[in-house]
């Protein structure tokens, strides 16, 4: 009988063989098998007679041919690649919306400026004009575009994240019920394969999600834990949640606080959504530099038409009574001035009046109230719209342009000639002149006559002048910086003083481009920025000169020379070179990315053939074995029938 059983073991190994063999063949083309492997051992021998002798052979394990150090650098590398893969996508789609050429914003701020210069030079002329006003439209509509594609990828990327979110709850909620039942399996002593191979694929999904902690591939016992230590899963699993701010951004929760895994899909795509912010401040930053030296150009300037009676502003503040650095406005007020100048139609009489401004204590309400002080001026705040109107008296005009009073303050003065002011003021700071008779006498006549201007903060003297007999009585006399002033006939009385401003900024605050006073455009950028609409109608609006008269292009002229607030860099320098930045800048990201991507993507084939090679099955190698198999199946059977054979003899024999 011992023959026979040794016979009947290796008929059964033969067969389980043939059995895991078959299904290797089965299941060469299923996602995550591993394959399998029947390990055959002898089996424990019989004594007898006082000899031992071998009792055939058994199938101790089928085991699973795997690497699991293969398998822990794959998950990780999958992980890093969809991390990088997500991020790529992002930023390539954002290179698109920056990328250079025809009618992009790079071209079209270029063209903008160099309209501007033109139209500076050759201020009569309409078409510059119109093409200019046309140029503001279509630079305002590609930068709503831009920040529109902008809104719409960020859209896209929160979709993503809960989709993320979504697969990765599914996933671990299908890895819990698997643990419980490969717990429960594994209690009877046998290791169930094809459970642990479910189990494994699963983890690979995860991992393309989430970074997944390679102990969960070393063992079932211990819990797996992924998404940068936020994600456990056990027998029971964490479920996340997504939770979205008031500007868009999104942000990954579980009951235990927020998570921020360290690679796969979703980190890359919140990786990707920190890039979209980055960008997006980065291009706001640029653009409200860029519409705001425009603005400030147009605000403080002078067009034919001559000054104004009435200016609405084109932004709002969220409160009228609030500090304006609190009031929501896109762009930045500094403690500064306005110059404000009230002409008189009638006589031709123009005052100019600094209006402080501070913007951690005055409101738009307090900035309306010191306007509204101002002779000739009223002005007051809508609390409904937000928005501030300064409109003048009959008979008054205004403008916020660098304009010289036409008589000065008369401070200490006793004399009958009354002095006038002209000209444009040329110099770059604003400053308080002042003016002291050194020598009195008539106008014209007496040699003794001689005024001396000084700066009035410093001292410093700035010029000197003789009214005696060789100054023509009404004749404009030059002080310094394109000022110049003329005395009537009369006299003037030693130790007489008077004084007037000298403005190069009608606005060292900010706060007529922040408001949209007189700007040229209206909303600001990310936030329907486009060009006012009573000068897209009528492009003699537009304020080129600094005096009101027609031919005068010096006001759009500055565009070229203004300078940053803290007087370091020329503005449309700085322009210019932070959209060239930041439009390289997409470029080097979009290439470092491909260059990791690659990478990465080299590494992830090289482990996969690696972990192909031994858990992967080739059909040709499994039918060579079962070849193997079957040549021991049928070996193993003739042995059986030549024992049979025997023990039929022996029955007759003994018959």
């Amino acid at each position: 009988m011992l023959n026979l059983n040794t016979a009947l073991s290796a008929l059964q190994a033969q067969q389980r063989a043939i059995q895991t063999t078959s299904n290797n063949i089965a299941n060469a083309t299923s996602e995550g098998y591993v394959r399998e492997t029947t390990v055959l051992s002898e089996r424990k021998p019989l004594q007898l007679a006082g000899q031992w002798y071998g009792s055939g052979v058994e199938v101790s394990s089928v085991q699973r041919m795997i690497d699991q150090g293969v398998n822990i650098s794959l998950s990780q590398q999958t992980s890093l690649g969809a991390s990088a893969q997500a991020q790529l996508d992002i930023v390539s789609r954002i290179e698109s919306l920056l990328q250079p050429g025809t009618g992009s914003l790079g071209t079209l701020a270029t063209e903008l400026f160099n309209a501007a210069s033109e139209l500076a030079q050759r201020p009569t002329e309409s078409a510059l004009a119109d093409q200019f006003v046309s140029l503001a439209q279509a630079f305002s509509e590609e930068l709503n575009q831009t920040f529109d594609g902008l809104a719409q990828l960020q859209y896209e990327l929160a979709t993503g994240v809960s989709q993320s979110v979504d697969s990765i709850n599914s996933t671990t909620q299908k890895l819990s019920e698997l643990n419980a039942t490969i717990k429960m399996s594994s209690t009877s002593g046998s290791v169930p394969n094809a459970l642990l191979s479910q189990r494994e694929l699963l983890l690979s999904e995860l991992a393309k999600q989430v970074d997944v902690d390679g102990n969960a591939l070393l063992s079932t016992d211990r819990p797996i834990i992924a998404g940068g230590g936020g994600v456990l899963v056990g027998q029971l699993s964490t479920t996340l949640g997504v939770e979205t701010a008031s500007d868009g951004t999104v942000q990954v929760v579980s009951q235990f606080g927020n998570v921020v895994p360290r690679s796969g899909q979703l980190a890359g795509l919140l990786t990707a959504q920190n890039q979209i912010a980055s960008y997006r401040d980065q291009l706001q930053s640029w653009a409200s530099e860029l519409v705001g030296l425009f603005d400030q150009v147009q605000a403080t300037g002078l067009g034919g038409l001559g000054p104004q009676g009435s200016l609405t502003s084109e932004r709002t503040v969220t409160d009228v009574d609030a500090p304006l650095s609190s009031a929501g406005l896109d762009f930045p007020i500094q403690n500064g001035q306005l110059s404000l100048s009230v002409t008189d139609v009638a006589t031709g009489e123009r005052t100019v009046h600094q209006i402080l401004v501070d913007p951690e204590t005055d409101s738009l309400r307090d900035l309306a109230t010191q306007l509204d002080a101002v002779p000739g001026v009223r002005a007051m705040v809508n609390s409904q719209t937000g928005k501030l109107s300064i409109v003048s008296d009959t008979g008054f005009l205004i403008d916020f342009a660098n304009r010289l009073p036409t008589v000065p303050n008369l401070d200490i003065y006793t004399g009958t000639s009354i002095p006038d002011l002209q000209g444009q003021y040329t110099g770059t700071e604003n400053q308080t002149w002042r003016a002291e008779v050194i020598g009195g006498g008539t106008i014209g006549r007496d040699a003794s006559v001689v005024v001396q201007f000084t700066n009035a903060a410093t001292g410093d003297v700035i010029s000197t002048v003789n009214l005696g007999d060789t100054y023509g009585v009404n004749s404009p006399i030059q002080i310094a910086n394109g000022v110049s002033i003329t005395f009537p006939p009369g006299n003037l009385v030693a130790g007489d003083e008077f004084s007037f401003d000298v403005v190069a900024n009608s606005d060292t605050s900010g706060a007529l481009t922040a408001l949209g006073l007189g700007t040229l455009f209206a909303g600001s950028p990310g936030q329907g920025l486009q060009v006012r609409s009573d000068i897209l109608n009528d492009s003699r609006r537009l304020q080129l000169g600094l005096s009101g008269t027609t031919g005068d292009g010096t006001g759009f002229a500055r565009l070229a020379t203004l300078k940053s607030a803290d007087g370091t860099q020329i503005l449309k320098s700085r322009i210019d070179a932070t959209i060239d930045q930041l439009v390289t800048q997409t470029g080097i990201d979009v290439q470092r990315l491909q260059i990791r991507r690659e990478a990465i993507g080299l590494q992830e084939q090289d482990l996969q053939s690696r972990k192909d090679s031994v858990s992967g099955v080739d059909p040709n190698e499994e039918m060579l074995k079962l070849l193997e198999y079957q040549r021991g199946f049928q070996a193993a059977s003739r042995l059986v029938t030549t024992i049979n054979d025997a023990f039929d003899q022996l029955f007759l024999i003994l018959r």
